[in-house]
């Protein structure tokens, strides 16, 4: 459902380039988790997270695709010399306008070459939505953006800088290790939305902020 409705609000509003900010696949199959807990198959989550960059490429003229902790689930697990990049090839094939980043973060700057926002999935964000963006927005006098919480959240430093966090993706229905939580974890907290920026305006979507039938 959120890949559609980003889709369409791509769409909607000729929005030329899309920042996919960390954990495109979950690796679950590979991660920390036991094995009680039921998993994809890593072929699968491969084809899967192909697919959903196809699709978007449809409507969005260039991907840029940043590896979150989900994503290095995989190149951990082998303790071998494999790059972001050639992970995102094996899912994808034609990288022709995919663009892969293999650091954490992205910097977007303006016109003149300074820093409007900062953009990623590094792990320093705290878990604790906004507050640890608000301490990197001061250090780096940049608004930021984090995708590491997964837990929607916005506030203002200083009346200066916006720091996000846009919320992820995923069907929370079917996460085995939210749904084990049964309510109790920190996870139950996840929730689905994106965000926008235009002309360095944010523009947060999410249920009960947007009316998705102006998308249709």
């Amino acid at each position: 459902m959120w890949v559609e409705r980003l889709y369409k609000v791509g769409y909607h509003l000729e929005i030329p380039t899309l920042v996919i900010a960390g954990d495109l696949f979950d690796f679950d199959n590979v991660s920390r988790h036991g094995s009680d807990i039921q998993s994809t198959d890593l072929n699968k989550t491969l084809e899967i997270g192909g697919q959903v960059v196809r699709y978007l490429h449809q409507v969005f003229e260039t991907i840029v695709v940043l590896p979150g902790n989900h994503d290095r689930r995989l190149m951990k697990k082998l303790d071998r010399d494999l790059s972001w990049a050639n992970v995102l090839r094996m899912a994808v094939g034609n990288m022709d306008g995919i663009v892969s980043v293999e650091q954490d973060y992205l910097c977007f700057d303006d016109q003149d070459g300074r820093t409007q926002w900062i953009g990623g999935h590094p792990s320093f964000f705290s878990s604790r939505p906004t507050v640890g963006l608000q301490q990197v927005a001061l250090l780096r006098q940049a608004g930021i953006l984090g995708s590491h919480n997964h837990i929607q959240g916005m506030s203002k430093v200083n009346d200066k800088f916006w720091v996000i966090d846009p919320g992820c993706m995923c069907d929370r229905t079917i996460t085995p290790y939210i749904q084990r939580g049964a309510g109790l974890s920190r996870f139950q907290d996840w929730s689905n939305g994106f965000l926008v920026i235009d002309d360095n305006l944010p523009q947060l979507f999410a249920d009960g902020l947007t009316r998705w039938s102006d998308f249709e």
